[in-house]
């Protein structure tokens, strides 16, 4: 096969195949380079890991047999600015004497007594006054019952990233 082409002065030069794989080659490798620039970028977001949090519990049952408090203590781990955590407690309810139980919402800040940062030795405490009935307000003999409760200690980074790092459940307990 010739590999020849005719000029308009008539003068023949060769067209090398050469200059197309060159070429093909080149535009590869551009094409890979942007690749890895927005590969490599993402890569590169400042990813934060959860912080450590050792906990120990404890709990208060009533003389009605309900968990009416819970501690949870910061035993070891990071110092974690408190306002990067949040607590989550769905479960909750208000218990009257005869047995009768309503909902009730966390509406309490339990985080604000360990101050800007939660380190070891801190206490985060669940207590009635943390809580509001979905109805009103307590009863003077009802009680707050935490058994079916599930309290979640949640680290937010940012928008976009948020971390479970501790739960506990109330089933578990009662």
């Amino acid at each position: 096969m010739e590999y020849m082409q005719q000029l308009r002065n008539g003068d023949e030069r060769g067209v090398s195949p050469v200059i197309g794989v060159i070429l093909m080659v080149a535009i590869v490798v551009i094409l890979a380079a942007v690749a890895a620039v927005f590969l490599t970028g993402f890569a590169d977001e400042d990813v934060q890991n959860a912080p450590s949090f050792g906990s120990d519990t404890d709990y208060e049952l009533s003389e009605r047999g309900h968990i009416t408090s819970v501690t949870i203590s910061h035993a070891s781990g990071d110092t974690i600015e408190a306002s990067k955590l949040s607590l989550e407690v769905t479960g909750a309810q208000a218990v009257a004497p005869d047995g009768t139980s309503t909902d009730v919402e966390y509406t309490g800040n339990s985080l604000a007594a360990v101050g800007t940062d939660l380190s070891a030795g801190d206490e985060i405490l669940l207590s009635k006054s943390k809580f509001t009935k979905t109805s009103g307000t307590f009863g003077p003999n009802e009680e707050l019952d935490l058994s079916n409760a599930i309290v979640r200690v949640v680290w937010t980074k940012g928008p976009e990233q948020s971390n479970v790092i501790f739960v506990w459940d109330g089933e578990e307990h009662a």
